[in-house]
């Protein structure tokens, strides 16, 4: 099945996936009023979602960045105080990355922005096309991990059964 655009025949998927992330990712930024947590703002939700036990690795698995990328942010984060490093309880090579309270702080503006464009990106879809949609993206998601032979990503919710 060859996939084709109505207004654009001749445009890869993979840009228009490009342009409608920046897109998203620049409407958060409208919306979370701190620089840093308007442009990392998944990094600081996995942090809040996995409270204690995050290292510096599974950060950069579960963004897909690289490493010295990611020791990067994390020392801008470090530095506007938002994250803060600490020893792992279990294993002294590595280190939790941690919320601080100011980081803490700003989950529910970014979890309201995410809610704001999110409701304004699904405008004019009903529910069940919502549903369908976010279904698609993981679908497409585990097609692409089965090809990859990379581990599956957990950043969206398995699907529910309809009984």
């Amino acid at each position: 099945m060859k996939i084709t655009s109505i207004r654009c025949p001749d445009l890869p998927l993979s840009r228009r996936i490009a342009m409608i992330l920046k897109q998203y990712h620049g409407q958060m930024r409208k919306h979370i009023q701190h620089p840093l947590a308007g442009k990392y703002y998944p990094l600081l939700l996995r942090l809040d979602s996995k409270a204690g036990h995050v290292t510096q690795q599974d950060l950069v698995e579960y963004l897909g960045i690289d490493k010295t990328s990611m020791v990067r942010i994390i020392d801008e984060l470090v530095q506007a105080n938002l994250i803060s490093r600490a020893p792992h309880p279990a294993d002294r090579r590595f280190h939790q990355i941690l919320l601080t309270d100011s980081g803490k702080a700003l989950i529910p503006e970014i979890r309201n922005a995410i809610n704001l464009v999110n409701t304004s990106m699904m405008n004019g879809l009903s529910t069940a096309e919502s549903d369908q949609f976010i279904l698609s993206l993981q679908h497409i998601q585990d097609n692409l991990n089965q090809l990859d032979q990379s581990p599956n990503n957990d950043c969206l919710p398995a699907p529910s059964k309809v009984d």
